[in-house]
């Protein structure tokens, strides 16, 4: 079996799953559980660690023990059902195509992000560009604090299936330990509940370890991608320490939905209509202006922030979402990397084990992560 058409029919189904009502919350949540269990039931998603559930501040967090053991490249292996092909490594893409912006080739040059993978080393010996203590916190960890997506809407209860296994390869490849709030969701709890959940966590972490935050990279997908840029402004305004750098994976960051790309690219996105994301946005956002910056972040001031990986597919509606962010942080002075994976669908690296351009794109994250300059 193609397991990668497999992926892409399945997504469509998930579509036409959807309710006709964008405010059935209910059904939302029991079509995403439904297709988490498919994708798990098919041996994608079969694998994870054993993560504890530990309290900040009140928060439940996801915990991954830091990976220190591993190495990083990590090389994959078909997973049991995939075969041929896709079970290779294949090197990452020398550029977008249909003169889609890129800058991998100019990461390269810089020696920040290898051609197509770091070169296998001998096991026990770690990559000196990955590895430095100046990478380290206090504990000898890097940590990646992680925000994930389901629009406000979706919990680990939910969407736990996807993230168990992708946060335990994140953890191996980046050497990482994780930790991942798992934030309270509306429409029980609208805006600003998640906000608050996850700045409550993050210093607590902070005051814990309070050399964590320069080793520290903030992380999120879809929606945790906007709470995680809503989370770096309401820390530099509150001056708390901000993280090393941040990566955002097709971040939501405008839930007005003014982007071009809801109607240019709305017969590519297999995931998301506009119709689904105003009502979902409607859930979260209930009394408040859309445009706020911390609901928002695409209407913020990006000034003073650290260095940003902002990561999208080029299939997706919201495309312009990233882009428009990674305009308007570069105006404002910070430093950021576009990385556009031109065929690819909404937070594809969550699907690393069907999609290779999902372990491709982990892999850059791991060299940017570690290597990039914090702010001073």
């Amino acid at each position: 079996m193609d397991i990668k058409r497999f992926f892409f029919n399945a997504l469509i189904d998930h579509q036409k799953n959807y309710p006709r009502d964008p405010l059935d919350v209910d059904h939302l949540r029991k079509e995403v559980t439904r297709f988490g269990k498919m994708l798990a039931f098919f041996g994608s998603f079969s694998k994870g660690a054993e993560i504890d559930v530990i309290d900040r501040e009140g928060i439940p967090c996801w915990h991954i023990a830091d990976h220190a053991d591993h190495l990083y490249p990590q090389h994959f292996e078909a997973c049991p059902r995939e075969s041929g092909e896709l079970g290779r490594r294949l090197p990452a893409s020398a550029g977008t195509g249909s003169g889609e912006p890129d800058e991998r080739s100019d990461l390269r040059d810089q020696g920040r992000i290898p051609k197509a993978s770091l070169p296998p080393q001998k096991r026990g010996t770690p990559d000196p560009r990955l590895r430095g203590d100046k990478t380290r916190n206090a504990k000898g960890k890097h940590t990646i604090f992680y925000l994930h997506g389901g629009g406000y809407i979706y919990n680990f209860d939910h969407v736990g299936p996807l993230y168990k296994p992708f946060l335990t390869h994140l953890a191996e490849v980046c050497s990482a330990e994780i930790w991942a709030p798992d934030y309270r969701v509306a429409p029980e709890h609208p805006f600003p509940a998640a906000l608050d959940d996850v700045y409550k966590a993050y210093v607590s972490l902070v005051e814990e370890d309070p050399g964590v935050a320069q080793t520290l990279c903030l992380m999120g997908d879809s929606a945790g991608g906007g709470l995680a840029l809503a989370l770096l402004l309401k820390l530099r305004d509150q001056n708390m320490p901000l993280p090393r750098t941040a990566v955002t994976l097709s971040a939501w960051t405008d839930l007005a939905i003014t982007g071009d790309s809801i109607i240019t690219r709305a017969d590519k996105d297999p995931f998301f209509t506009e119709s689904m994301l105003r009502g979902v946005a409607t859930h979260y956002v209930q009394q408040h202006a859309p445009t706020a910056p911390l609901i928002s972040p695409l209407y913020g001031n990006y000034e003073g922030l650290p260095p940003l990986m902002m990561i999208v597919g080029g299939r997706e509606v919201l495309y312009d979402d990233t882009l428009r962010v990674a305009q308007k942080a570069r105006e404002a002075g910070v430093q950021v990397h576009l990385d556009i994976a031109p065929d690819m669908v909404h937070s594809f690296p969550l699907f690393f084990n069907i999609l290779p351009e999902g372990r491709e794109a982990i892999d850059r994250i791991a060299a940017w992560a570690w290597t990039v300059r914090a702010i001073s």
